[in-house]
């Protein structure tokens, strides 16, 4: 095998013969200067398992697609945006900023086309943009599956529910690996281009030519008629514990109260417990405010989690739990604790605490929102995600949070 470096355009060659051509996309990795690094060898571990992914047939709904992944380069820092990104603003000023890398590392990600608390996010902007992961998911088992997601959306991909799909809505777990269609692999082969004229040789892709040494019997196409996306995800038959110790990517899984009921919470307050699920708190936190039926328990034991635990990316989740603790119980107490912590000196329970007052859709926290905003000489990462946090709430009023998730479906 021959490699080639031609501007800024990795390009591997493979001997010629009666094969089917390889693609490798080689993505740079940034890292935000506040989020504690991991090293290169965690990130060549994920591309190693999404490579994997995207080359392996395992039958039913899943095909060979001959796309390989890999790191570009040396990990760079950054610190435009925000390490907790929270609203719009911190995600673009994030992503695309002069040294632009493709994948960017940051402790927590609490805005993804919507408020909520997430392990990944992308968005298909103009043919190729950057996404972010969060440093938990970066560690993790599932963050191979992850990156082969969300560059998934960077190509164009959709979601799609067929069954332990790589681009599956809502939450990924380790089985999640399969493409079904020769459509979504030739969507993972693309050249996406040079997109940033400034930062090129920080921005590097892949363009695939010549033949890969595999036998082509693993090569069969499938049908490449795509039927409908599905932005919904089912949950019937797994295991609450399975879902707890999952990720949640790009969108709220708003559905699951109707799969899960309060003998679920339970197990998951266990989870919550248990110092080896830590990486996974924001998932369990997130699907106990979308569970719980707001009895007091529930309520004072996420009220603990935001001002004991030690971890800035977890508080934000905890908060939005109460979110929407209040807009579906209607929970007086998890309301009140929001308002008064809002002003917390500790900026990441102030800052979780705005979202979840957004997410509750209560009159009485758009009150509480707008009046802060109207407060002269407010910051502007502070009026930022006020504003985001009253636009909330105003959709959330009027749609129901199930409406406001699913409002882009």
């Amino acid at each position: 095998m021959r490699i080639y470096l031609v501007m800024s355009t990795l390009v591997c060659l493979w001997s010629a013969g009666a094969h089917a051509q390889v693609t490798l996309q080689a993505l740079s990795v940034g890292t935000h200067t506040q989020t504690t690094l991991l090293s290169d060898a965690v990130h060549d571990a994920a591309f190693i398992v999404a490579g994997d992914a995207l080359t392996t047939d395992s039958g039913s709904n899943d095909i060979d697609c001959n796309v390989y992944m890999a790191r570009y380069g040396e990990q760079v820092t950054y610190s435009e945006g925000d390490d907790n990104v929270s609203n719009d603003v911190e995600y673009f000023d994030t992503t695309f900023r002069n040294n632009a890398t493709f994948v960017n590392i940051v402790d927590s990600i609490n805005w993804c086309g919507s408020t909520g608390a997430a392990g990944g996010c992308g968005h298909p902007i103009n043919g190729g943009t950057p996404f972010i992961v969060t440093r938990a998911l970066a560690n993790a088992a599932q963050a191979g599956i992850v990156y082969a997601h969300e560059f998934g959306h960077v190509l164009g991909n959709e979601h799609d529910n067929a069954g332990l799909q790589i681009m599956d809505p809502d939450i990924l777990t380790v089985n999640d690996v399969k493409v079904r269609t020769s459509t979504r692999c030739g969507m993972y082969r693309e050249d996406i281009g040079c997109w940033n004229p400034g930062g090129c040789s920080l921005y590097p892709l892949s363009a695939a030519a010549g033949a890969a040494p595999q036998s082509t019997e693993r090569l069969r196409e499938a049908p490449s008629t795509e039927s409908a996306k599905s932005e919904r995800s089912g949950f019937a038959n797994v295991p609450i514990e399975e879902l707890g110790a999952s990720f949640i990517v790009d969108r709220i899984p708003v559905e699951v109260d109707e799969y899960y009921g309060q003998k679920d919470v339970e197990i998951l307050k266990q989870m919550l417990a248990d110092a080896d699920q830590i990486d996974h708190h924001t998932t369990i936190l997130t699907l106990i405010g979308l569970i719980s039926d707001g009895n007091a328990d529930d309520v004072h034991t996420i009220m603990d989690y935001i001002l004991y635990t030690p971890n800035s990316d977890q508080k934000y989740a905890a908060a939005m739990a109460l979110g929407y603790i209040a807009n579906r119980a209607q929970s007086a107490e998890a309301l009140e604790f929001l308002i008064a912590q809002r002003h917390n000196a500790d900026r990441d329970v102030a800052r979780g605490s705005i979202l979840g007052l957004g997410l509750s859709g209560s009159l009485r926290a758009r009150g509480e929102l707008e009046a802060d905003l109207a407060i002269a000489g407010v910051q502007d990462k502070r009026r930022n995600i006020l504003g985001h946090a009253a636009n909330d709430n105003h959709l959330i009023a009027a749609l129901g949070l199930k409406g406001y998730y699913r409002r882009n479906d």
